[in-house]
This record gives C-alpha cells, structure tokens and sequence, in this order.
C-alpha cells in the first residue's frame, strides 16, 4: 500500500506536519521536515508513505465521520492513480468541453472503469468547471449536451461551475460572497451525492 502515496507524499507530509500533537508518535516533525539523500530516498519515501498510511487508518478508525482527501494532479503515473483508485469511494473529476480535456477525461474513465466495474457510475462525479454560457456556438452547445448524456452512463454530472473573474482570485483563508453564490449549486449537491440528504 505504501506505493499509493509516493507521488504525494512530501506534499502531504507538510500538512500532516501541522498536527504534530497528534502524529508525533507515527510520524516525528523533524523527519516530516527532513530532505531524504539520494542514496537512501527511495526507502526514506517508503517508510513516509507507510507512516501516511497508518495515520489515515488510524484517524480514520478513531474518528468514523473523517472525510480524507487527497488532491491530485492531471498526470500522474498509472500504477499509483490505479492503487488510489482502488482504494477511492468517490472520485470527483473537474471536466472542461474541450477535445484535449475530454481525451483525458476519457482514458481516465476507462482506468476507473477497468478498476471499478459496475461501481463506476456511483463512485464518479463529473464538475463542469469554468463554463461560460454565453460563449460557443450552437452547434457547440448541443455537443455539450451530448456529451453529458455520455459521461452520465459513467457518473454523475453536477452542476457546471461558470468561468468568472471572482474565482480567479481565491484565499485560503475565506471565500467571498460571489465565490459561495456561484459555487454553492455544486457543492451542495457534491455533498448530497457523497453524505445522502440531511
């Protein structure tokens, strides 16, 4: 299992940081901190991502309603998507109408298929991201139609994100109005698909 977290692990390793109270016996600060050499990196990555692990599950066993979530990248190597797939109860895929995008949506499709099986439908959720209304033709639109119908039979599409100037300008540490009003569509039926109707 510890390959699964290879690609990510430093990166995670600093958030995990952060909560050195609670992780301090799994994973010390001063070895979060530390740059592995190259001569024993490969192993240094290893013991990382095992300790990653066995904090997750333990976080996970102690407290029953955590939601873990992991950020990854449009590209990353097979053998680790495929392993983080597996593992995944859901997976939310950002999508744009765009041939380029759409080719890669469609790779990944089949990888989560080929992994999933029949369970692919319920663990894909598909977000139009930066969606413009207002642009494209109408052959252009039906298309976007059309493909919805199509990534339906594999997921489910929420509702489109629009393309604003608002959302290019994000804070960690608070979100404005316009950015909850344009979002909260979205995100409120992510968590109706994920956590059921409250």
């Amino acid at each position: 299992e510890g390959n699964i977290f290879k690609s990510i692990i430093n990166k995670v390793s600093k958030s995990v940081s952060k909560h050195e109270a609670e992780v301090e016996e799994i994973m010390p600060s001063d070895e979060v901190r530390s740059e592995p050499t190259e001569e024993n990196k490969s192993l240094d990555t290893e013991e990382k991502a095992k300790k990653l692990i066995h904090y997750t599950k333990k976080l996970c066993d102690e407290r029953p309603n955590t939601v873990v979530i992991f950020d990854f990248p449009g590209r990353i190597p097979e053998e680790i998507l495929g392993r983080i797939i597996y593992y995944a109860d859901y997976i939310v895929c950002p999508i744009q109408y765009e041939e380029i995008v759409m080719s890669s949506t469609s790779i990944l499709i089949s990888l989560i298929h080929g992994i999933k099986g029949n369970t692919t439908r319920k663990t894909m959720l598909f977000v139009p991201n930066r969606i413009s209304t207002n642009e494209g033709t109408v052959k252009e639109k039906q298309e976007r139609v059309k493909t919805n119908k199509i990534l339906a039979n594999f997921g489910t599409i929420l509702p489109s994100i629009p393309k604003c100037v608002d959302l290019g300008r994000l804070c960690t540490l608070k979100s404005t109005k316009r950015q909850i009003e344009v979002t909260k569509k979205c995100f409120e039926e992510l968590d109706k698909a994920i956590f059921g109707e409250k």
